[in-house]
């Protein structure tokens, strides 16, 4: 939530300042989307979200999630959508986790795709 507020993940709480050297610079702010593109892309899968704490203050969303899913789920009845089923599935599945809602940093565990 606090990307969606701010724009910027709570490891890196303002825009990076390109003129400054700091170790933060390693912080990326990637969805859940963005690592299913790359580990797919590279010949593998997610396995599994975690996360290291789970923010209290963004349970406060919680509420929502019933109709986040509801619209996923009408988006997957689209053309695009069903030609890539179990793709969009597994998209839908990681985005409703509890990691990626509500955790402070997100952790993906994958395996590449024995060859």
């Amino acid at each position: 939530m606090h990307y969606l507020l701010h724009g910027t993940t709570d490891g890196a709480r303002r825009p990076f300042d390109p003129k400054k050297v700091s170790g933060l610079q390693h912080v990326n702010r990637l969805g859940v989307q963005h690592f299913q593109y790359y580990i797919h892309h590279n010949g593998g899968q997610i396995r599994s979200l975690a996360t290291n704490h789970l923010r209290a203050s963004s349970l406060i969303f919680a509420p929502l999630v019933p109709l986040l899913a509801a619209t996923m789920w009408m988006r997957g009845l689209g053309k695009k959508a069903r030609s890539q089923r179990d793709r969009y599935q597994e998209h839908c599945r990681w985005h409703l986790s509890t990691p990626a809602l509500f955790g402070r940093i997100l952790f993906v565990i994958a395996e590449k795709n024995p060859a």
